[in-house]
């Protein structure tokens, strides 16, 4: 048996994810997916579920550009906070603030992308 890639499925399921995604940042403030989403468009030219597969860091890069950088952290450890509500983050031990600032592990992000697709 093979493994699959998390993000090629992730590529596969774009719109699944992307609402999710939406689904999930909407519930921490109304329209906060709409604005990010048009923030990242303007900017990088790029939507946030196909930065956040591509690259983290730069996903992480460009919040710190539209809220500075403790705006940026706090944004997502609300996001953390909520994912852990959820029973979507289950490490007690690496934060998805680590996981995004530093932008080293594409396939978690990617398979975080892949539960918020499922349970949102």
């Amino acid at each position: 048996m093979t493994a699959t890639d998390p993000c090629k499925e992730v590529l596969g399921k774009h719109e699944d994810v992307r609402l999710g995604v939406a689904k999930l940042l909407n519930s921490i403030a109304p329209w906060l997916f709409q604005v990010l989403n048009f923030h990242f468009k303007m900017k990088l030219g790029k939507d946030i579920v196909t930065l956040l597969i591509n690259s983290p860091k730069e996903f992480y890069e460009a919040l710190t550009k539209i809220y500075g950088e403790l705006g940026a952290e706090m944004l997502i450890e609300v996001l953390d906070k909520k994912l852990r509500e959820l029973k979507l983050v289950e490490s007690p031990t690496q934060t998805l603030t680590y996981i995004i600032k530093y932008g080293e592990d594409r396939e978690e992000i990617c398979k975080l992308l892949l539960k918020i697709a499922e349970k949102t």
